[in-house]
């Protein structure tokens, strides 16, 4: 199937709240055919960009050994103080995760970069929940170009206040936890992440620069799962708790 036919295919399944199974010949069959079809179904310029496959069993799932990423549009990313209404979404979830904004342009290059040389790129972190909705049935059956076509299912992107890039220093001691309506339902931390936040951003500016991306100054990126998804249901309200540092807290507005 041709991207511009299976992103349509896509996000109607999202409107409709259904999931779909894709058919073989439905399936994209190269990298390229996958990543076109999240930019279609993006419907306009990416403002932010969400990460999978930065924690192992992620990368388990799928039989990989890189992350993947869906771009998010600018109705799609939330900050603080900011109504969220949610669109239709099938069997959406949420995790904490830790959120970084671009200082400058990431040009794409063949060597990757130290993490030194990713810190520079980072103007300001936050704290962050990622509403994720997959319109697949089984995404570990169907394989990851499937799920890249489907925005590794992007949802939203909801992100707290921003603080100076010295937090990430923090934030290797720091657990956070995920509270829906204000009772705790998930835990973990930063060690979830694959190399940490930078060892993320940097799998992410190398995956970026296969099809020779360039990565927009101010643009946010959801660096990853830190604990367990759990769905949304009819929570009113959702917060990443940083003990010891910050708060993400969003209180939503359910559609039909």
């Amino acid at each position: 199937m041709q991207p511009d036919k299976l992103a349509e295919k896509l996000m109607q399944a999202r409107l409709d709240r259904t999931k779909i199974a894709l058919t073989a010949s439905e399936r994209p069959d190269t990298w390229q055919k996958a990543r076109a079809t999240a930019d279609l179904a993006c419907l306009g310029e990416p403002h932010a960009w969400k990460l999978g496959g930065t924690t192992q069993p992620g990368r388990d799932i799928f039989g990989i050994s890189v992350p993947f990423y869906g771009p998010i549009g600018g109705h799609e990313l939330f900050e603080n103080g900011d109504p969220v209404s949610l669109p239709p979404l099938p069997d959406a979830v949420v995790e904490p995760q830790i959120a970084v904004r671009l200082s400058r342009d990431v040009e794409p290059r063949r060597t990757q970069r130290s993490d030194a040389q990713v810190l520079t790129y980072i103007d300001a972190v936050a704290p962050a929940l990622d509403i994720a909705a997959v319109a697949l049935q089984n995404p570990a059956e169907e394989g990851v170009l499937s799920l890249i076509a489907d925005r590794a299912g992007a949802g939203l992107i909801l992100v707290g206040n921003w603080h100076h890039v010295d937090a990430l220093s923090r934030l290797r001691n720091q657990s956070v936890r995920l509270l829906l309506n204000g009772s705790e339902r998930s835990s973990g931390g930063e060690p979830a992440l694959i190399g940490g936040v930078l060892g993320a951003l940097r799998d992410f500016f190398a995956e970026a620069a296969r099809e020779d991306r360039t990565l927009t100054e101010g643009d946010i990126v959801a660096t990853g799962g830190l604990a367990p998804a759990i769905p949304l249901g009819k929570s009113k309200n959702v917060t990443a708790a940083f003990d010891g540092w910050d708060d993400a807290y969003f209180e939503l507005v359910h559609g039909r």
